[in-house]
């Protein structure tokens, strides 16, 4: 989280390179998902917890758990992102601004300014995701089967859902794209996954090759510009990822087994672990309240940069306890099987 809201957003958002250059690191989106997937399975494994893909009642009380937490902050985001517009601009209809940001699929496109809501495309595939997963995760990995060739596996069915009437559909195929992600990210975190460091260095060459043949071979068909392949994310934009991912997992591979867990502690970085999703989403009126006064005041664009993380960081802590809602009720087990 430290990562988008310092980097990715400071370079896009403030241009402080050209675009093309920024698209080199954007891998950051696969990495949350995988970390979705993670938490997920540490939540299934949690002691005494009923199975969700197996127990209507246990995955009711996952999926509202997950809606509340999700939507109530993105709801708090929506009510101060359109007070500001409303003072800025006051002859757009309040209604039709509500009816815009309201809606997590539309988000308020049309009805913004700023960056306001340029981050907030991920908040439908996040839920999607997160309502799909008990169901995915019950997909088994074969064993003896390579990492690379999941991954190819994968990359084929992204190519096959940017084809025909699939191609526009762009909600779709973000949730396809994630989802593959944040599946990998359960099995990863699985007690019996036997993935070492070989298998990342051999996805992370084959995707390498892969990304220089479709530059050499199809160049004037797919651009290695990664912006113009995530949105919607292509079969490029998911080989890319694979070798910064395998290039992530096998740094972390050769690392000290204590150290992960000794920057994890860094006081530092507390506010981006414990308020992570609030700074994501807070990050919007961070940088556009930045950028405003940076207009008057011409602040140099640098500082601007640093006043924007300081309010996100502000904002988005102050919006933390949000997340943490609860609402606890008695729901009786339904059985999704007959075998429980």
């Amino acid at each position: 989280m430290l990562y988008i809201v310092l980097v990715i957003h400071g370079l896009f958002w403030l241009r402080l390179l050209p675009a093309d250059v920024s698209s080199a690191i954007l891998f950051e989106m696969p990495c949350i998902f995988i970390v979705s997937g993670y938490a997920y399975y540490l939540y299934r494994a949690g002691p005494a917890r009923r199975d969700p893909s197996r127990d209507a009642s246990a995955y009711l009380e996952f999926l509202s758990g997950r809606l509340i937490r999700i939507l109530v902050p993105y709801f708090a985001y929506v009510l101060f992102a359109v007070g500001i517009i409303l003072v800025r601009r006051p002859d757009w209809s309040g209604g039709d601004l509500f009816i815009a940001w309201l809606n997590p699929v539309n988000y308020g496109r049309g009805y913004s300014i700023l960056v306001l809501n340029w981050h907030l495309w991920f908040i439908t595939p996040f839920l999607a995701v997160a309502a799909l997963l008990p169901l995915f995760a019950r997909i088994r990995i074969r064993a003896g089967v390579p990492l690379w060739a999941y991954m190819a596996g994968a990359a084929f069915i992204i190519y096959l859902i940017s084809l025909g009437w699939f191609k526009q559909m762009e909600l779709f195929r973000n949730i396809v794209f994630y989802s593959l992600w944040a599946v990998f990210g359960y099995h990863l975190a699985a007690p019996d996954s036997k993935l070492d460091r070989r298998d990342y260095l051999s996805v992370f060459v084959l995707a390498l090759a892969a990304l220089a043949a479709i530059g050499l071979l199809f160049r004037g068909e797919y651009s290695l510009d990664m912006q113009a392949n995530k949105f919607p994310p292509n079969f490029v934009f998911f080989i890319f990822s694979c070798a910064w991912v395998a290039l992530l997992l096998t740094v972390v591979s050769w690392l000290p087994k204590d150290s992960v867990a000794s920057l994890s502690r860094q006081a530092w970085l507390k506010p981006f672990i414990t308020h992570g999703y609030s700074i994501y989403l807070w990050q919007g009126a961070g940088y556009s309240i930045a950028l405003f006064i940076a207009t008057r005041l011409h602040f140099p664009l640098l500082f601007t940069w640093f006043v924007a993380l300081v309010l996100t960081l502000l904002l988005g802590t102050l919006a933390a306890p949000l997340e943490r809602l609860r609402i606890r009720r008695s729901l009786p087990r339904i059985p999704l099987t007959g075998t429980d």
